[in-house]
């Protein structure tokens, strides 16, 4: 059987900011799964009833006793023999929950998925490639969104800036002294720092903007602050309550500037 080895003891004491096998949600879940008694109609059963590709088989205790796919049991059938669940058990992947993922993913990858256990060695949990997609893809969202909003705020002020109906000098002085003399265009402006470029009514006006001010101030500042937060790490999922806003704003500036 595949293995990931045990994690050192000294892994509870490592700085909790390393991305771990446990920090994927399918880890720690219920887990559908067979007993080395059962019969094979029993696991086509439960895998076609789940839409499952495999399950685990499992001791009384939870323990990996191997697994089963829709592979093994096609490869196991061009036998033409009768089959038992024994004729289709395979030797899977497993991995401790508290191994760091990134070392882990061309295994899971290369696999398909992997039976995460826990210090006991009881069976936790499946990743499968599908998880990690949807696991880093909802962390990367929120990245690809607000890229977007400040490339699009950017090109608008600086659409302003080429009219001459902002200049520089007005958004330097809304800026903190020493951040003044840093900024050269609207690429130089943090996005904590629109809210206050865009608060004044002359500036506003200059962007020639169809959209309530108090609407898109209140949202930029609320994409600030989310900003602020996403750049201090969490392994913990973004609730996606807290992407409306940027999404939201995002929304407004696409219509305000409707480029590809």
């Amino acid at each position: 059987m595949l293995t990931a080895g045990d994690v050192p003891d000294e892994a509870a004491e490592q700085a909790p900011l390393t991305y771990r096998i446990a920090h994927v949600a399918s880890a720690d879940c219920q887990v559908v799964s067979v007993r080395p008694e059962d019969t094979l109609r029993q696991a086509i059963t439960k895998m076609v009833f789940h839409d499952f590709s495999q399950l685990p088989v499992l001791d009384g205790d939870a323990r990996l006793r191997g697994a089963i796919t829709w592979e093994s049991i096609g490869k196991a059938r061009m036998s033409g023999n009768s089959l038992s669940l024994s004729d289709v058990v395979v030797q899977p992947l497993d991995i401790h929950s508290q191994a760091e993922l990134l070392g882990w993913i061309p295994q899971i990858h290369k696999h398909g998925y992997a039976f995460i256990r826990d210090d006991q060695h009881k069976i936790t949990g499946i990743v499968t490639t599908a998880d990690l997609t949807d696991q880093f893809g909802a962390r990367v969202e929120p990245f690809v969104l607000l890229e977007e909003l400040e490339q699009r705020l950017r090109r608008l002020i600086n659409q302003a800036l080429e009219r001459g109906t902002l200049t520089l000098d007005a958004i330097r002085s809304r800026l903190l002294p020493h951040r003044q003399k840093r900024v050269h265009a609207a690429d130089d402006l943090t996005l904590g720092e629109y809210s206050h470029v865009l608060e004044p009514q002359e500036h506003w006006g200059a962007l020639k903007w169809d959209a309530d001010q108090g609407l898109v101030l209140a949202a930029l500042r609320t994409c600030a602050a989310f900003r602020n937060k996403l750049m201090h790490f969490s392994p913990d999922p973004i609730p996606d309550e807290e992407l409306t806003p940027v999404r939201g704003l995002l929304a407004v500036l696409r219509s305000l500037d409707p480029i590809a």
